[in-house]
């Protein structure tokens, strides 16, 4: 099954990682080493894969995260609160960063949008630019990867991290992911004061996680999870909104819905008092709507410039493969996604009311 083969792909790239940075070492210590301990040595890489293989195999308990300890707990900043209006709006795509036409296409109409509905930010949703990030803040893929197609537009950005922007698929370079941080004190459109951060802005609280290092890192799950539930339980905002990179929710079949201990931190989070969480990873758009054990509403807006493949498994409000992202408008009683394709149509939208109401979905 699809589920089957990602949790096995997961598993390999978790090994692969583990095994390969161990062997980096004992290689790298062959220089000086005699000859003879060269067959000691490979036992010894041999078996420890070995035992990263079989711990891998051994069933973790689901949606549970380590308590929060170690050496990988974030720093995250005091939350902040933007001078605002009583309506908050805003465009969230992710996946965008190949500096080909699809981004371009999709950005110049998030601007059109924008332009003719307004808006206060665009969130990006993770991989922010492929293949694998950037380096530095003068890194030239800056110009035609973000700054032409969307800092030209004159709104803010608000970035999460996606893999890519770690690196690549294993999403373990922290030093690109510092590039991008660092990139806020050179760009004042690009706001990215941390990793994980939180933000008041009118009437939502606003949330920013960093779900990639998450599938090596539990240790690192659970203190965002320790940061950003106080924060919910306490916040006095009509409405809480969260955004990151792999989805809770997705038909996508290159990625699909988060697993292991991504999934157990989103959960732990989302499904305690936040009210949308918007993901990409999945290079498609859907809605899924609230669920009784977990009542949030799922988005995934990942078709920022290219278009991924979908296999629906999981029944959703709305599935498209079509370009395009979500524009969300936010007051103190109505929150509505409209789900906007490249060309401009509205394919969907759903109404959340404050007051208790039934939900409205229009298609």
């Amino acid at each position: 099954t699809r589920e089957s083969r990602i949790s096995y792909r997961n598993l390999w790239d978790g090994t692969l990682a583990a095994f390969s940075s161990e062997a980096h070492s004992i290689v790298a210590s062959w220089s000086t080493a005699p000859k003879a301990a060269d067959t000691r040595q490979m036992r010894t890489l041999l078996a420890i894969g070995a035992a990263i293989v079989l711990a891998g195999c051994a069933e973790k308990p689901r949606g549970e995260l380590p308590p929060e300890s170690g050496t990988s707990t974030p720093s995250p900043v005091p939350i902040p609160s933007v001078p605002a209006g009583p309506v908050l709006r805003f465009a969230a795509v992710g996946d965008t960063g190949t500096g080909e036409s699809g981004e371009y296409r999709v950005a110049a109409q998030i601007g059109r949008t924008c332009a003719e509905s307004g808006c206060d930010f665009i969130a990006f949703l993770g991989d922010n630019i492929y293949p694998r990030g950037v380096s530095t803040v003068d890194d030239p893929q800056w110009e035609d990867k973000v700054r032409v197609p969307y800092l030209s537009l004159g709104f803010p950005v608000r970035p999460v991290l996606g893999n890519h922007d770690y690196g690549g698929l294993d999403g373990s370079d922290l030093a690109r992911a510092e590039a991008q941080l660092a990139y806020s004190a050179v760009q004042p459109l690009w706001e990215m004061p941390a990793r994980i951060h939180a933000l008041d802005d009118g009437p939502a609280l606003l949330l920013f996680f960093d779900t990639e290092p998450i599938k090596y890192d539990a240790i690192y799950g659970s203190s965002q999870a320790a940061y950003f539930r106080p924060i919910v339980a306490s916040s006095r905002k009509p409405w809480r909104i969260a955004f990151g990179h792999s989805p809770l929710l997705s038909n996508g079949t290159e990625h699909g819905s988060a697993d292991g201990w991504r999934e157990a931190f989103l959960r732990a989070v989302l499904c305690d008092g936040v009210d949308v969480y918007f993901a990409g990873h999945d290079h498609h758009r859907e809605v899924f709507a609230l669920r009784a054990k977990c009542p949030v509403t799922s988005v995934v807006s990942g078709a920022g410039a290219t278009r991924g493949e979908i296999e629906i498994s999981i029944p959703a409000l709305f599935t498209s493969t079509a370009l395009g992202f979500a524009y969300v408008t936010v007051d103190p009683d109505i929150l509505t996604i409209e789900m906007i394709d490249v060309d401009g149509r509205r394919d969907f939208a759903t109404t959340l009311r404050r007051a208790g109401a039934d939900n409205v979905n229009l298609r």
